[in-house]
């Protein structure tokens, strides 16, 4: 390995690390309570779970699929934001 791509080793493995750190603080679904940094970094499967759960506590009844995919877009679309790191993601609901 050559001087020259040590920093870029080194800046990969930061981000490696990153996520698997968010991943294992992303261990349960916290639904509406999961804040926009770990949510930008979870997997559509995991975002849509996130989205299903706070969408059946605010109503009490299972959502519906379209529900489900607009709010995982619309809270993906607001949390893409560095301002809302520290958002909820039920604030996007309003």
């Amino acid at each position: 390995m050559t001087s020259r791509s040590a920093p870029g080793a080194a800046a990969a493995a930061l981000v490696v690390l990153a996520v698997l750190a968010s991943v294992s603080a992303c261990g349960g679904n916290e639904g509406g309570e999961t804040r926009c940094e770990e949510f930008a970094l979870m997997s559509v499967g995991d975002k849509t779970a996130v989205v299903e759960q706070l969408l059946a506590e605010q109503s009490g009844e299972e959502p519906t699929e379209g529900s489900v995919d607009l709010t995982v877009s619309a809270a993906s679309y607001h949390c893409l934001s560095p301002d809302a790191q520290d958002d909820l993601v039920k604030d996007v609901l309003g």
